[in-house]
């Protein structure tokens, strides 16, 4: 995976109430699985 990316996410993720940090988690979990 991209660490830019996943940190991009996370910055676009704050902005939206949130909901992209949850996507974000579930694909972490998906990944890590």
């Amino acid at each position: 995976g991209s660490g830019i990316d996943s940190d991009y996410v996370k910055g676009v993720g704050k902005l939206d109430d949130g909901r992209l940090l949850i996507l974000l988690d579930l694909e972490k979990v998906l990944a890590a699985s």
